[in-house]
């Protein structure tokens, strides 16, 4: 014990002689922890039945997160880097690589299982994603994963993310209204596209070409005028090679900021290696209409190394904030229902890729979190989302229609949730239909320091629309918590 102490003291002594180091002084981050008791009756496997559910968690914090940078004026150089924070936890759950965490297509995070059957564990992104299952037992599939959140999964062991990292390298040649700066970090080749403000979000902005090369290795020259414009000039080369084996990279982007509520971009980049010029700009301008309603309409071209082209063209009529999050459910094996990343308003929007005989898919969305819930007390928490997807080739044949509903409310000492989904595809000469539901009621006042819950999840009629048929689950439940 009297060595640890001395380690500890040690490295805290350490981290004083630099003043902007990160702090080495041990705290306690977390302690925490809970206990239910739960009744189950899954519907789909006609099972019922108890489970008790405890975790507790106790983390101590060695090192807080730190930065150290250099300062100057005139001809000077900008080095920031970073220190994470590193904390040591003790809790029940040990490493297991036969278990992940993922955040599913809808956004939803579960956690899925390998069986062990076909070798070892693999991570779930990958493209067979083979042996990896759902709680319910079902296939994790390609296309369900959007994220790998942990792999394997952890809690309660060493959060160490790793050493100092250089967070800003720059040296500055002007600062002032006008400024020029090169940055000698790796350049990045990506153009920015334009990403749709729209009510609902689709898959309707335009793609971001890039162009890399084999050990990439340049620097970035930025230069502007305050709030007028700013623009960038990329050089990077293949690294050390012999002349014969050389390749080079080069672009340039720039954005208009004169103009309040406009954002203006163009930009290009080109390879040797291809010997073709990507190419990428974007227009949206945000009209006031009153304190809350505004028009933004939005435009977006972009070409690859191969000549494809993306057109995408949009505007929003809102009446709130953008980029909410309001908690819609997807359906079971990733389709999609209304996506959760809203905006208050009314949208339309096309996408193109310029060709002979392939359409224009369009889209029309909805989103409301504020005038219906504004209607009624009873009505605050109501989030509403609908959407239909088409293209102009097909739109006899094929189309979506999806809706989404979230609700939470409180009731005197009762907290209310409940989600819908909706979904109609047009398939030919048949039109197929697929719902989700699921609801929740719980309270913190009844028992002090306890939850009090009845929850239905997991309903589901959407076989015949790629997801799922399945009658749900219910858990009436106790947990007592801090």
């Amino acid at each position: 014990m009297k060595k640890i102490v001395g380690i500890i003291a040690a490295l805290a002594l350490a981290g004083a002689v630099f003043a902007d180091a990160p702090s080495v002084t041990p705290v306690v981050a977390s302690f925490d922890g809970s206990a239910a008791l739960e009744w189950i009756a899954n519907l789909d496997d006609e099972t019922t039945g108890m489970k008790n559910d405890n975790s507790a968690s106790f983390k101590i914090k060695f090192v807080t997160e730190g930065t150290k940078e250099t300062s100057g004026d005139g001809l000077w150089g900008e080095l920031q880097i970073k220190a994470p924070s590193w904390e040591v936890g003790f809790g029940e759950t040990r490493v297991n690589y036969n278990l992940a965490k993922i955040k599913k297509t809808d956004d939803s995070e579960v956690i899925i299982a390998y069986d062990g059957s076909v070798g070892a564990p693999v991570k779930p992104e990958a493209a067979a994603v083979t042996g990896w299952h759902y709680a319910n037992g079902d296939e994790v599939k390609a296309g369900d994963v959007k994220e790998v959140k942990e792999w394997p999964l952890k809690e309660g062991l060493v959060s160490a993310p790793g050493g100092a990292s250089v967070e800003v390298a720059k040296i500055h040649f002007v600062d002032g209204d006008f400024y020029l700066v090169m940055d000698i970090k790796k350049p990045s080749f990506e153009i920015g596209a334009l990403d749709l403000a729209l009510a609902t979000k689709g898959n309707l902005s335009n793609e971001k070409p890039k162009v890399e090369l084999d050990g990439q290795a340049g620097f970035t020259l930025n230069l502007g005028l305050t709030d007028i414009f700013d623009a960038n000039i990329k050089f990077a080369d293949n690294g050390e090679k012999k002349s014969g084996d050389k390749e080079f990279a080069f672009g340039a982007e720039a954005t208009l900021k004169a103009v309040e509520n406009l954002d203006l971009y163009g930009g290009f980049a080109y390879d040797t290696v291809n010997e073709k010029a990507i190419f990428g700009a974007r227009a949206s301008y945000k009209i006031g209409i009153s304190d809350t309603m505004y028009v933004k309409p939005g435009v977006g071209f972009s070409m690859d190394k191969d000549e494809k082209k993306s057109l995408a063209a949009g505007v929003l009529f809102g009446w709130g904030s953008e980029g909410q999050e309001p908690g819609f459910k997807g359906f079971s094996n990733g389709v999609k229902n209304v996506e959760n990343k809203c905006s208050d308003g009314v949208s339309f929007a096309i996408k193109t890729d310029l060709e002979d005989n392939t359409g224009i898919d369009l889209m029309i969305g909805a989103y409301d979190s504020t005038m219906i819930a504004g209607l009624a007390d009873a009505l605050a928490g109501l989030k509403v989302g609908v959407q239909f997807l088409a293209n102009t080739e097909t739109i006899s044949d094929a189309w979506s229609l999806d809706a989404a509903v979230a609700y939470s409310n409180t009731f005197g000492i009762f907290k209310f949730g409940a989600n819908f989904g909706f979904k109609a595809l047009k398939l030919g000469d048949d039109t197929e239909t697929g719902i989700l539901w699921g609801a929740s009621v719980e309270t913190d006042e009844i028992i002090q320091n306890t939850t009090l819950y009845v929850k239905y999840t997991d309903g589901e009629k959407a076989e015949k629309i790629g997801g799922a048929d399945k009658k749900g689950k219910i858990t009436v439940g106790a947990k007592i918590h801090f």
